[in-house]
């Protein structure tokens, strides 16, 4: 790690480790939010609610209004602060995630997203990224749980779950725009009819000179919107969200980029009595994905996408049994592509290698069921297994196994044995016909330690990642096979520090050790993409009562596939929040991004090499919010 980097974690812990020397107002307003976080739920990690601390494996909420004090504009630029996540950036400024030092090229490192609890991207398109471009005006929570979750989520919660939820109250107009020629638009309007609540939040943002790397310029869109309605156990919701870019001029020049995605989906929840609950949803999702011809030193590439796939599911919730809750589902996706074209492999003067599907289906049927156990006051048991029957693959059990002990009131630990999968892509299933691809399976054992009281919050994890079954280029079928493997292990740790009653920092700090063997002699290899070690800080200080500073600062260790001296870097964001700023309703948002104006490269890795994109974009940017 830099000599900067450390600074920032040597700072943070000489902070953490200072006397206290709260007065009694802050002693109030630590104790105050610690109530606050012990009432903090989240459903995402079992279906039913429970605390953070408490359920099985290791789950990150970020709040919108936090994101916003730091001067956040982004999902993607949240997510630096998840530990063992690291942001990047492909050619076209497309959002990309590596989580826990295994990369993937494709569906934001085999993350699945969702949308409001519904998923936004096609497990088998290979593209899901634009979903990360939202903007942090739509958000209300970020939930990010590391490592497997397919028990209850199936296939493509590989390597880890977002689930971005977005604001249901409320209503504000917002205007912004940067120095980089970008504007955009935000309303956010929800109230009654009767018995139904609404709420519609819907953005916009065009931008002529977008950020790309180097000198290639091009022109963009945004746009994104959830409209939702309910009325006691209904839920009803349509969203969506689409990017366009335009003919990109530089080297290499390109013809452009699309990427759409649209959803409408339901649920009705219904409580029989106290011991028994239904829900059942229903889901209809539509994608369109275009990346034009990709030229890079290694080939080109491009891909086109057109498709729907349907989802019902219904779940049982029952805790009739003392000391134990059970939840039962099922679930029924089928998928349609209507065209899909990918070219790969075509060096320069050799003719393309296109791969056409058209009119294909995908049929896939899950069951899955979960226990949760008291064992004891303080000790809880999570048992559960998914099976599921897809139709282009075959069939899988997959367990999944959690501890959780409170031996004492400020200390939790929890031990997790869980599996995951993941299903090939269409460009990895059809460029051999009948090509016999099995599911790549992730398993993952984690042991993690988390220590609270007023004002501070230690979080600490221990992780094994072995992937198995990895779909690579097989030269016995000129296609791909299961033939590789990879591993990781690392160590995760978050601390939250509420320095005084106006200032609160959190931190990370990753190391990870990952390898693999996905190469042209199948030897295991450290990834030379990924760092040995990843921190974020994050500050808040509210100065005034309306006037509140933000800084984050994300450090990235030195990666071996970089050889141009810019294999670390460290990015610093500054921003000031201004509420009520010349009058009671109006708020003034503004910032630095890259304030260092720190050289950035990213690296994208593909089967024929690492392809290195230098960054360098400082951005002044500005907002205004009316509330009404």
């Amino acid at each position: 790690m830099s000599s900067l980097g450390w600074a920032g974690v040597c700072a943070l812990l000489a902070l953490a480790s200072a006397p206290a020397t709260y007065a009694q107002d802050e002693e109030d307003a630590a104790y105050a939010e610690l109530m606050a976080t012990l009432e903090q739920e989240t459903a995402i990690v079992t279906k039913t609610r429970m605390n953070r601390d408490f359920v099985p494996g290791m789950v990150s909420v970020l709040e919108g209004e936090e994101l916003t004090e730091l001067g956040v504009r982004t999902v993607w630029e949240a997510l630096a602060q998840i530990p063992g996540v690291q942001t990047e950036l492909d050619g076209r400024g497309n959002p990309t995630l590596t989580a826990r030092g295994i990369y993937f090229p494709f569906n934001s490192g085999s993350i699945q997203i969702l949308l409001n609890g519904l998923p936004i991207g096609r497990e088998d398109i290979g593209s899901n990224g634009a979903a990360l471009l939202l903007p942090i005006a739509h958000v209300e929570r970020l939930e990010f749980v590391r490592g497997p979750g397919s028990v209850l989520y199936g296939d493509y919660a590989f390597q880890g779950l977002l689930n971005i939820l977005t604001r249901q109250e409320g209503r504000f107009v917002e205007v912004s725009g940067d120095n980089h020629g970008a504007l955009g638009g935000h309303l956010l309007h929800s109230g009654q009819l009767g018995d139904w609540h609404y709420s519609a939040s819907l953005a916009a943002l065009d931008s002529d000179d977008v950020v790309l790397p180097g000198t290639r310029q091009a022109s963009e869109e945004r746009r994104s919107g959830v409209l939702q309605l309910g009325n006691g156990g209904l839920k009803l919701i349509a969203q969506g969200e689409m990017r366009d870019i335009g003919r990109i001029s530089g080297n290499p020049p390109e013809a452009g980029y699309e990427d759409t995605s649209w959803t409408i989906g339901g649920q009705y929840d219904h409580d029989f009595s106290e011991q028994l609950s239904l829900r059942v949803h229903a889901q209809h999702l539509d994608n369109h994905l275009y990346t034009g011809e990709v030229t890079t030193p290694q080939g080109s590439a491009g891909l086109v996408f057109e498709g729907d796939e349907q989802r019902l599911g219904a779940e049982l919730n029952w805790s009739g049994w003392a000391r134990q809750q059970w939840l039962f589902g099922a679930e029924y996706l089928h998928g349609n592509i209507d065209l899909a074209t990918f070219r790969v492999g075509a060096l320069p003067g050799q003719p393309p290698n296109v791969l056409r599907v058209e009119d294909e289906r995908r049929q896939v049927i899950s069951a899955f069921v979960q226990d949760q156990i008291e064992l004891r006051e303080g000790l809880d048991l999570t048992l559960g297994a998914r099976w599921d029957d897809n139709q282009d693959v075959g069939t899988r059990l997959t367990p999944r196994a959690s501890l959780v002990w409170q031996p004492a009131e400020n200390h939790v630990l929890k031990a997790q044995y869980a599996q995951g999968h993941r299903a090939p892509t269409f460009f990895e299933l059809y460029t051999v016909r009948d090509a016999d691809l099995d599911f790549e399976v992730n398993t993952t054992s984690e042991l993690s330690y988390i220590h609270r009281r007023p004002g501070q919050v230690l979080r600490a994890t221990l992780y094994d990642s072995r992937l198995d079954d990895m779909i690579y280029i097989d030269p016995r079928v000129r296609g791909f096979g299961n033939v590789a493997s990879a591993h990781s292990r690392g160590a995760e740790l978050e601390w939250s520090q509420r320095v005084a009653e106006r200032i609160k920092l959190d931190a990370t700090l990753t190391y990870t050790d990952a390898q693999d063997n996905r190469n042209a002699q199948l030897d295991t290899r450290s990834i030379a993409a990924s760092p040995h070690w990843i921190s974020d800080l994050a500050v808040s200080w509210r100065v005034l009562d309306r006037t509140t500073l933000g800084l984050t600062w994300n450090h990235v260790g030195e990666r071996a596939a970089v050889t141009a001296g810019d294999g670390a870097y460290d990015r610093v964001d500054l921003s000031a929040q201004f509420s009520g700023w010349l009058h009671p309703n109006l708020d003034l948002r503004a910032g630095v991004d890259n304030v260092l104006d720190e050289r950035t490269v990213y690296l994208l890795t593909s089967p024929n090499g690492v392809t290195q994109f230098p960054y360098q974009d400082r951005i002044g940017w500005i907002e205004l919010r009316w509330r009404y």
